[in-house]
């Protein structure tokens, strides 16, 4: 296990001087727009991790590290496991992150200005009335905050998968087979829940009033589940991933 951290801090600091700025930047840039707009513009923080994680491999490759990590007394199966829970690490941190961002949204409210002080707004009333209206709601942004990052973490996992197995260069293959697996299964669910009963009708407005109704501690529930299964599927992945990657170099 120690040599599977020290490998995280090696990628950490690797990805620093690179993406550190932009990364500071825009959370900092999301969290005032999340103050005085709607709290749900925290989730928009997650998609800067995909600039935090995804270069890795580049760097990796263009500096030669799988050399330099041949002479590291580390098993080069950790060195894989690594990387995905690497991966893992940078969404849970954003997360936690966005949910500080979302909760002093919340609790400050400053979005009430807008109404007090911007006189022209009441043109856009109807508007500023749902942006109001998320700052009662705060489950809400907590399940997108659970929910966004979840599927990010899942498909940049899935991507380190495809481009360690199959190479970099046969990646945006790999996510358009990805993608349409994906959409078979949707499109699938919903014609079989469309003309038989053996899956319920989808229905967005139900879905909408269920987690409108969602409590803060009902949400907080969803994210452990969430953040259960986004590490289940990093290690899963990175197993899978080491053990093709290590039969390959024996």
């Amino acid at each position: 296990m120690r040599d599977i951290l020290n490998v995280i801090r090696f990628d950490f600091l690797t990805m620093r001087p690179v993406s550190m700025g932009e990364f500071i930047f825009v959370i900092l840039f999301c969290m005032v727009l999340s103050m005085m707009l709607s709290p749900l513009i925290a989730v928009m923080v997650t998609f800067c991790v995909f600039g935090f994680v995804h270069p890795l491999q580049d760097i990796a490759d263009r500096n030669g590290f799988d050399r330099l990590y041949g002479t590291l007394p580390v098993d080069r199966r950790n060195v894989t496991r690594a990387r995905f829970i690497y991966i893992f690490a940078a969404f849970l941190f954003c997360e936690i992150t966005e949910l500080i961002i979302a909760a002093f949204s919340t609790v400050l409210d400053l979005n009430a200005l807008i109404f007090s002080v911007d006189r022209s707004a009441e043109r856009s009333r109807e508007m500023l009335n749902y942006m109001h209206y998320i700052y009662d709601t705060p489950a809400v942004v907590y399940l997108a905050v659970f929910a966004v990052a979840a599927l990010c973490c899942i498909a940049e996992a899935y991507m380190e998968l495809m481009s360690l197995i199959y190479g970099r260069e046969n990646l945006f293959r790999s996510v358009i087979i990805g993608v349409a697996a994906v959409s078979a299964v949707i499109g699938g669910a919903y014609l079989l829940s469309a003309h038989t009963s053996l899956i319920p009708q989808f229905n967005l407005s139900h879905i909408a009033e269920n987690c409108a109704a969602v409590s803060v501690g009902g949400a907080v529930g969803f994210g452990a589940a969430a953040n259960a299964a986004m590490l289940a599927v990093c290690l899963a992945f990175g197993e899978i991933t080491a053990r093709i990657v290590s039969e390959r170099e024996i």
